[in-house]
């Protein structure tokens, strides 16, 4: 709950619809302050697949109002549709608006930081953020122009590097992404760990997961920076209790099932190793062995 305006999802059934204000009547009754839910400031919208027969009879039981959209949430856009440009344009706005003599280091991180935290922001948006930072670092203006004696680029690199350490979008916009997808992986009981496998990998790792039918954008841009993630971390072998041995790929190439014939005798970057070092990774009667062993 933030601010008193919680969001509250469920399925499109009077069924459904009654639970809720089930749960709603007892809330109130639990409270010694007595709070109340408005009703008549309170507000539901259906998926395009709701007939108008079933929107009504839900309706009638939350007696709240339809809207089409809620909106935005905590300053996020409640639903994302096909327009990114458009969704997130609020925010070069704010921008905008805060950048004449502010430091530019504290809106370009403050401002978007938690719209970047949970999707990943059109390409163009975040060109338009840095070169407005750029922008002002130089003085430029719409009217007077100045020159950029360096590169935005360089200007982001560490100050031990020669840089300032301005952030550039882009790689700060991923960072927060993998951060919160490493959160994901570490704190797996956590709530949001915990909707996220249900509805997209069920039966899956976050490493293994895939988009799934109708993904949510923040769940695209989860994936995305999954990628980036793979590249920074590594498996350490604790009792080995979740390794699929029969079934995963092999490590050094991530081409194969990792199974011994495969590790040991098939794998290029072992043949490789092999053939630097002059030697055969195994004798053919021990490769023999290994052809005849399976997963049973």
């Amino acid at each position: 709950m933030f601010a008193d305006d919680p969001l509250l999802f469920g399925q499109a059934t009077p069924l459904e619809a009654s639970t809720i204000m089930k749960i709603l009547k007892q809330y109130e009754q639990a409270l010694a302050s007595g709070q109340k839910v408005n009703l008549q400031k309170s507000s539901v919208s259906f998926s395009p697949n709701v007939s108008q027969a079933e929107k009504a009879s839900i309706l009638q039981i939350l007696e709240m109002n339809e809207v089409g959209e809620h909106g935005k949430y905590l300053g996020l856009p409640a639903t994302v549709g096909q327009s990114k440009q458009e969704v997130f344009s609020s925010i070069k706005n704010r921008v905008r608006g805060k950048l004449q003599g502010v430091l530019i280091k504290s809106v370009l991180q403050a401002i978007p930081m938690y719209a970047m935290q949970c999707f990943k922001l059109p390409n163009v948006l975040s060109n338009d953020l840095n070169r407005m930072a750029e922008d002002l670092f130089w003085g430029s203006t719409p009217t007077n122009k100045k020159i950029h004696w360096r590169s935005w680029k360089s200007l982001c690199n560490e100050k031990e590097s020669g840089g300032l350490g301005f952030r550039e979008c882009k790689a700060y916009n991923m960072a927060l992404l993998c951060k919160q997808a490493w959160k994901i992986v570490v704190n797996p009981l956590s709530p949001v760990a915990q909707m996220l496998k249900l509805k997209y990998f069920p039966d899956a790792t976050f490493w293994t997961a895939e988009l799934g039918y109708k993904p949510s954008y923040t769940w695209v841009s989860l994936l995305g920076a999954r990628t980036l993630l793979q590249k920074g971390t590594i498996w350490k072998i604790g009792n080995g209790a979740s390794i699929r041995i029969w079934g995963a790929n092999c490590y050094l190439c991530n081409l194969e099932a990792e199974d011994g014939l495969y590790l040991f005798l098939l794998c290029p970057f072992t043949q490789e190793i092999c053939q630097l070092l002059g030697i055969q990774p195994f004798p053919e009667e021990i490769s023999d062995i290994y052809q005849n062993l399976s997963p049973e």
